[in-house]
């Protein structure tokens, strides 16, 4: 057998190290059967052949160049199937939205929608539904007061929300005088008894009254401590049923 020369000895070596920290990297990428491919492609190149043992020694510069160039090729046919690998392992499969997070993503669509005030549609009669208020089809106060809300709940800016329009009667500045003259315009005020409450000086039992014919969710809240907007609306409503008849002295601001 003809010795190797000890240049082939010290490239071959150097490229059985080189193929090893290959193999090594691409084990710990999670890759094991690539790594097993080149392995096993890098052990075939550097093992002589029958032919090699039995022909004559060659130059070393052919004997580096051939060596050198046959696992360069066989690495770059390996590394388009590398990468794909490496694109399916970084790029998780995407998971379907639960039924949960589906009826959530559609309860944030219709509550961050933009109605009109008064509108009446089917629309507002879905925005109902998901605020869990009475479904009438219109938004008026009571859809309006449960929308500021939950979009205040969830955290949405609520400059979207249509303005609330005055009903039919009374203006603005006649509202206003009714409640100077009820309670100092202080909503949160009540009189020395208790018993009347509010800007508009609602007794509980007329609260409750007209609450549960307009507004139900307001029915058994303190007028005192209900918003401004519920407040307001309340007295609307109760304007519309008897006029300015349930405030006898201060009501003439109404007329």
């Amino acid at each position: 057998m003809t010795p190797q020369p000890p240049s082939h000895r010290v490239h071959a070596h150097r490229v059985r190290r080189s193929t090893v920290l290959l193999v090594s990297a691409l084990a710990v990428s999670g890759l094991p059967l690539v790594a097993h491919a080149l392995e096993s492609d890098a052990a075939e190149s550097t093992a002589p052949s029958a032919a090699a043992i039995a022909a004559p020694a060659v130059a070393d510069s052919t004997i580096s160049s051939s060596t050198a160039t046959e696992p360069a090729r066989r690495i770059d046919l390996i590394i388009p199937e590398l990468g794909t690998a490496l694109d399916a392992v970084d790029t998780p499969e995407p998971t379907p939205p639960s039924p949960a997070e589906q009826a959530l993503e559609a309860a944030i669509i219709v509550i961050t929608d933009t109605y009109e005030w008064d509108e009446r549609s089917p629309r507002v009669e879905a925005l109902q539904r998901t605020l869990g208020v009475v479904v009438d089809g219109w938004y008026g106060h009571a859809t309006h007061n449960a929308h500021r809300a939950a979009l205040t709940a969830a955290g949405f800016p609520t400059d979207g929300l249509p303005v609330p329009v005055l009903p039919p009667g009374p203006s603005a500045g006649q509202w206003e005088a009714l409640r100077q003259c009820e309670s100092g315009g202080n909503y949160s005020i009540t009189n020395p008894s208790g018993k009347y409450r509010g800007a508009y000086q609602f007794d509980r039992p007329t609260w409750n009254s007209v609450a549960g014919r307009h507004f139900p969710h307001l029915v058994g809240v303190d007028p005192a401590s209900a918003s401004r907007a519920d407040q307001d609306a309340m007295a609307f409503a109760l304007y519309g049923d008897r006029g300015h008849r349930p405030w006898p002295q201060c009501g003439r601001h109404l007329r």
